[in-house]
């Protein structure tokens, strides 16, 4: 008789700060085991290659496998998500249709660019019509990316940007409810993904260069002298509940809160003419647990907030299950991912 292992579906988020790792075992009970690994930069600098090869080295002799199907992350602020509405027409067709399409809001020459799409339930209601959301990576930003995993080895089957990860992990929360608009922020160290969604499907995102270490660098003071320091305040303290600690980081809030605002009108007065009133707003990321914030940010656009610390499944390791509240935001991107892995070998 032959036994067979069981399959891994692995998602995998490098990030600035750390590296994160879920991975999602063949079963029925949805059982899943995740890893966080620190990259150990300093202040302004991004890690360096070789630290990050120290990480995933140690990530690798860890779990022994980083997976049988690997999907991993990519981001950056050239990346354009674009939700457009078409006649509706045949798989065959979008396929020319779609460059041609894009040209209209992609800012570089097309054959520069990987164009990949998701057909999505239109938001206008038109029975004559269709509703797209195409992303466009820059093909040097790809090969950049594919020849990193390539130099350690990791053989990745999908990149994915953060958007459809994000809202395929919410999705699959106990948080989500059917046919609610969601505002999505995951707060990175470096980026904050935003994007607009609804039971899976996403109408609109960007990345953001402003993340939590923006807010860092602006409490460094005698108090907390160095970034280390700041970075613990940042974490332990509600900075919103006194002026004393909210004005260093006041104009970073107001710009952060801005660009929520401008994305916010922009979908619902340009996108396209009868939008989904947005319900709610969910916070993911590491900056989510910044105590106050969604307190905060509920009081500045009207709109009801909170943090997903939801990860549905089972914890293979039962050790971690006492950080798993504390760290599941964090993970919500490589979740996702690893989510997407399994629907993608499937």
């Amino acid at each position: 008789m032959l036994f067979f292992r069981k399959k891994y579906f692995s998602g995998l988020d490098i990030g600035t700060s750390s590296i994160k790792l879920i991975q999602l075992r063949e079963s029925k009970d949805n059982a899943y085991d995740y890893y966080i690994r620190s990259v150990q930069y300093s202040d302004k600098n991004d890690p360096t290659i070789n630290q990050l090869r120290e990480v995933i080295e140690e990530l690798s002799r860890d779990t022994k496998r980083l997976g049988d199907v690997i999907m991993a992350s990519i981001q950056g602020i050239s990346i354009i998500t674009r939700y457009i509405e078409i006649p509706k027409i045949s798989t065959k067709e979008l396929e020319v249709a779609l460059p041609i399409e894009a040209k209209r809001f992609v800012p570089f020459p097309l054959e520069e660019v990987r164009l990949t799409y998701s057909v999505v339930p239109i938001l206008s209601r038109d029975k004559h019509k269709m509703g797209i959301t195409f992303v466009g990576i820059p093909r040097n930003q790809i090969t950049r990316v594919e020849n990193f995993f390539h130099d350690f080895n990791i053989k990745v089957k999908k990149f994915e940007t953060p958007a459809f990860s994000l809202a395929r992990a919410f999705k699959a929360s106990q948080n989500y409810r059917r046919g609610e608009t969601v505002l999505i922020l995951n707060i990175g160290t470096k980026y904050t993904n935003l994007l607009i969604c609804r039971d899976g499907s996403v109408y609109l995102a960007r990345d953001i260069r402003l993340g939590g270490r923006n807010l860092t660098w602006s409490i460094i003071s005698p108090k907390a002298p160095d970034y280390s320091k700041a970075e613990v305040k940042k974490r332990t303290e509600n900075l919103f509940a006194k002026n004393e600690t909210f004005v260093p980081i006041q104009a970073k809030i107001e710009e952060w809160k801005r660009e929520i605002t401008d994305s916010m009108d922009y979908y619902c007065n340009y996108l396209i003419n009868s939008p989904l009133e947005i319900n709610r707003v969910v916070l993911m990321g590491g900056g989510s647990l910044m105590t106050g914030l969604a307190d905060y940010l509920s009081k500045a656009i009207n709109l009801p907030v909170f943090v997903d610390s939801e990860l549905s499944g089972r914890l293979e390791d039962s050790s971690k299950e006492k950080d798993l509240t504390r760290v599941s935001p964090v993970l919500k991107y490589a979740y996702g991912l690893a989510l997407g892995a399994r629907e993608d070998f499937s």
